[in-house]
């Protein structure tokens, strides 16, 4: 009788790679299954507004770097999940600097399918079935390629695991990168399936894998391995694909296919795509700048090197972006696709070029390296990314060199010269890592003990190891090699450890309630940026790419020269030094410092400005007395329209403008006549919202009503329900005229491009959706 595992091995293949995938995945990440979270936590925990909820000394975790997840993703998946359970779509972020676009910023992922968990779990259960599904579907998607190219059964699932685990996704697991990145193994399968068994469905899995990279959050990744998925599908319309008859046609009838997949990948990515580009012309980020940074020759060691746990590991190599590990046996195995097999060496071929092109790029080595200078927009792009491309040409070179010994074996010593290249890299590592290298889970000696079991394995084969035990053993062999050395990458935590609120921002909630909307700066990186984002407060300057405008107008306040980014922290120094009313202007009505630096001391040197409202002994948090509400109303006869930025600027930056008594405008305003009886003009009340302020307000004379929030395309204004003209006041803010009398004045951010994405993203979906039905078989029912 047949045994139950007997027909798990013999199950459709996807269904067999899905669920080792996910078994694996799940063995990885059991913490997950007892309500832990694979999140450095300890990140935000170390910063003293917490330290009385650690208990305790600083945590010392050792893991590379890994500050953006919980500084960046982590708090956007909070806020977008929450902005989707109150029915908003989040197109905008109302917390970071003066409001920026959310959905713009294609890091948000803000459409990514597997996001869809945020919806229906916590977020900390989220994050961590993510994992498991980002580690599954890596496993499938590049077994499925192999499998296509001609790998065994063992050897396809080999490629799953060795992708899956490489050193590019297991130190980018909590990074976009690796969400963007886990797709190009599906895109290449699709790609080769259009070639060589071409269908309606081919066309739908090819052109959902080439929209999933640019929806996952990372552009620079989804570019590369766009033009890898490009490049491969011209690879494959170069190879015959029948009889020479009939091959012409096949060709054209592929490049048909191929271009609609990519049309509906265009369209699928549409909602992306269409805000970002927009986007991108407002922020102070150019695309022409040159990325003259390479990795080091010398970091190849990572090839060999298991070590990952250190921003910097013990042989020198920057995590993540130098780690590149995918397994001792993955090396030894890869030469051996160029055996004569019954396939041939074409695609072998392939993958061997693309990893000599990525290898020039990311060590700046060649001919190519300087070509991809000369790109424009391509050399303003880190290089390391490139990584990826090597991890999964080595995975495919391996899973086929490893098919190619099962059809037959070679001379034993011959098979031993394939271990010669990862021999001479260990040997260089240890060189270069010393005796700190060698030792641990994670050291040298491990990569040399791994490096004789793969010769032994290889020996034994040719011995005459029969090849499905060969092939177990090989899977088996890298499983082990490679499951180890992603373990615990990241560190567990549980979910009252995952930002739990400090006593300081419920303190200055609490003190703000009733009292309008406002802005919290944490001064002296007193806080991990981008902090306040997760209590629902709202900060002047935040960690994320800026605009413009919102740039130049905080900027002066914080380390961020002309040309940087805002780093998410003001700087108590040039607060207490600055004589003007900008930070009135930004709505800043509170500052978190501690005495662990000047800051608190600065603050202190300016009682007439700022009255410390909280101590406790970790942080101090001071009340700006002479802060601006959310929206407020200056008369028409004191707005001045100036000729341009320049002069804006320093108006706004001179000790005798008063943002209250005069306003700066882009345009002249309209004159207006009439004044309405009844006293001063004045706000009786605000809302705000995601990409939305609603503003009451009784006008006794025609007045400007500023609102404190970024001037952007999409922001409409209505009064008393009819569209008038937005202004852009005090160079970044947001403005509207109001005449004589009592007005409901509601500003909101209705994006035509947001629009126009989702139109067109919702169609192409209805189109990938009846690509994927099979209609054939419906037909037999009609």
């Amino acid at each position: 009788m047949e045994t139950r595992t007997a027909r798990l091995l013999r199950a459709p293949f996807p269904v067999l790679a899905l669920l080792f995938g996910l078994l694996l995945a799940t063995v990885e990440n059991a913490p997950v299954l007892l309500g832990r979270s694979p999140l450095p936590a300890e990140i935000v925990l170390n910063f003293p507004p917490w330290n009385e909820i650690r208990g305790g000394p600083p945590i010392g975790i050792a893991h590379g770097e890994m500050g953006d997840s919980v500084t960046q993703f982590y708090v956007w998946r909070m806020f977008a999940a929450s902005a989707w359970r109150q029915g908003v779509l989040p197109a905008w972020n109302p917390h970071l600097l003066l409001g920026t676009p959310f959905l713009a910023n294609s890091t948000s992922a803000l459409f990514y399918p597997p996001h869809l968990l945020y919806l229906l779990l916590p977020p900390h259960i989220a994050w961590g079935l993510a994992a498991i599904l980002r580690t599954a579907l890596a496993v499938l998607f590049a077994a499925l390629l192999a499998k296509e190219l001609g790998a065994s059964r063992a050897a396809a699932l080999f490629a799953g695991v060795v992708y899956a685990h490489c050193g590019f996704l297991v130190t980018w697991q909590v990074w976009p990168q690796s969400d963007a990145a886990l797709w190009l193994p599906l895109m290449l399968y699709g790609a080769h399936r259009l070639r060589f068994r071409p269908s309606r469905p081919a066309v739908a899995v090819t052109g959902f894998a080439f929209a999933m990279p640019v929806l996952a959050g990372h552009p620079e990744v989804a570019v590369y391995v766009t033009l890898a998925g490009v490049a491969f599908w011209l690879f494959c319309l170069l190879l015959p694909a029948g009889p020479a008859g009939k091959d012409a046609a096949s060709r054209s009838r592929s490049v048909l296919l191929f271009t609609a997949a990519g049309l509906l990948a265009l369209g699928l990515a549409a909602v992306q795509t269409l805000p970002t580009l927009e986007w991108v012309g407002e922020i102070n980020r150019s695309t022409e700048a040159v990325w003259h940074r390479h990795r080091p020759l010398a970091e190849i060691v990572t090839f060999v090197s298991r070590h990952a746990r250190a921003p910097v590991n013990p042989v020198g190599v920057g995590i993540p972006e130098g780690a590149a590990y995918a397994g001792l046996f993955t090396l030894l195995a890869a030469p051996l696709a160029f055996l004569p097999n019954r396939r041939g060496r074409a695609v072998p071929a392939f993958f061997a070029l693309l990893l000599a092109v990525a290898a020039q790029v990311v060590y700046g080595l060649g001919p190519v390296y300087r070509l991809a200078l000369a790109i424009p927009v391509l050399r303003s792009f880190p290089n390391n990314r490139l990584l990826l491309l090597i991890d999964l040409s080595l995975a495919v070179l391996a899973a086929l060199g490893i098919t190619a010994l099962q059809e037959k074996t070679r001379a034993p010593w011959g098979l031993l010269l394939t271990a010669l290249p990862a021999t001479a890299l260990l040997i260089l590592a240890t060189s270069l890592g010393g005796r700190e290298a060698l030792g641990g889970p994670f050291g040298l000696v491990s990569s040399w003990l791994l490096l004789a079991a793969g010769a032994v394995l290889l020996l034994l084969r040719a011995f005459r190891l029969r090849p499905r035990a060969f092939g177990l053993c090989a899977l088996v062999l890298v499983t082990a090699d490679l499951a180890g050395f992603a373990l615990r990458h990241v560190p567990f935590f549980p979910a009252r450890q995952i930002f739990p609120e400090p006593p300081v921002f419920r303190h200055l909630k609490d003190m703000g309630s009733g009292a309008g909307p406002f802005r919290v700066a944490t001064v002296d990186y007193v806080t991990p940026p981008n902090a306040e984002m997760a209590y629902g407060l709202s900060s002047p300057v935040g960690y994320d790419f800026l605009l413009e405008r919102a740039m130049r107008l905080a900027g002066p306040f914080t380390d961020a020269g002309p040309q940087r980014g805002l780093v998410g922290s003001m700087i108590s120094d040039k607060v207490v030094a600055a004589k003007d009313r900008r930070l009135d202007l930004m709505n800043v009505r509170f500052l978190v410092s501690t005495r662990a630096n000047s800051g608190t001391a600065n603050l202190e040197s300016r009682p007439e400005r700022f009255r410390r409202v909280y101590d406790d002994g970790n942080v101090q948090a001071f009340e700006n007395l002479r802060v601006l509400p959310r929206a407020f109303l200056v008369p028409l006869r004191a707005a001045r329209a100036l000729p341009d930025d320049e002069s804006m600027l320093a108006r706004l930056a001179a000790p005798d403008f008063d943002p209250a008594a005069e306003v700066l405008l882009a345009d002249a305003p309209p004159a207006v006549s009439g004044s309405a009886a009844g006293g001063p003009s004045r706000v009786l009340g605000i809302e705000t919202g995601i990409g939305r302020t609603r503003v009451k307000a009784s006008v006794a004379d025609a007045s400007i009503l500023v609102v404190s929030e970024t001037h952007y395309p999409g922001w409409t204004v209505r009064v008393d329900g009819r569209g008038e003209t937005l202004l852009r006041t005090d160079y970044a803010l947001q403005g509207v005229l109001l005449r004589p009398g009592s007005h409901d004045v509601e500003f909101a951010f209705e994006s035509p491009v947001v629009r126009t994405g989702l139109a067109l993203s919702g169609a192409s979906l209805l189109a990938f959706l009846a690509l994927c039905i099979p209609w054939t078989r419906l037909r037999r029912y009609v």
